[in-house]
């Protein structure tokens, strides 16, 4: 499947009296720029205000039509590529939730692999797998070998720190009870 667009023949430049309005309108403007109105004259200022403003409108409609007349062919190429891109996104949709249900599946299989492997070793009583789980090891790239390198050492960690705050003369049943709460020493 291959999108094969025909060359297509920008459109030439538009060409309008551009110098000239131009010109015209820089000599005229450096008239109203300088022109100072008397309480008298409120009037005729209206009106000048009125005359360039519609002068102004007239240049944008006559941008907003051109630029619509150039946009139609545009328009119609964006609305049939999109009708397209929907066909491809509903088949795209399905595959993507096969691919998520196999990824939750394999870090399932990876989870459940990890509390088999905490409820086979050695651990205080009150340190929970939950607690110390990180979701980087669900990842594919994260070895077992490694989870469990990580699980071991957290488990020789806490059980070096709780022997540290066993050795406190005071307050050591307070710094244990906060400790198994926050794991920090």
């Amino acid at each position: 499947m291959e999108l094969k667009v025909d060359e297509i023949q920008l459109p030439d430049v538009i060409r309008f009296n551009y110098e000239e309005l131009k010109a015209e309108l820089a000599e005229t403007m450096l008239f109203y720029e300088t022109v100072v109105y008397t309480d008298e004259q409120i009037k005729d200022a209206k009106a000048d205000r009125a005359k360039l403003n519609k002068l102004k409108a007239a240049l944008k409609d006559e941008k907003i039509k051109r630029k619509k007349e150039y946009l139609k062919p545009f328009e119609d190429f964006e609305k049939k590529i999109n009708e397209i891109i929907e066909i491809i996104d509903k088949p795209v949709a399905l595959i993507d939730t096969q691919i998520k249900d196999f990824e939750e599946k394999e870090k399932a299989a990876k989870r459940q692999e990890i509390g088999a492997y905490w409820t086979s070793i050695e651990h205080p009583d009150w340190l929970t797998l939950p607690k110390i789980f990180y979701d980087g090891w669900l990842k594919k790239s994260y070895s077992m070998k490694q989870i469990k390198s990580d699980i071991d050492a957290w488990v020789e960690r806490v059980n070096t720190e709780i022997a540290t705050l066993e050795k406190l003369d005071e307050f050591s049943f307070e710094a244990i009870d906060e400790y198994k709460r926050t794991l920090d020493l």
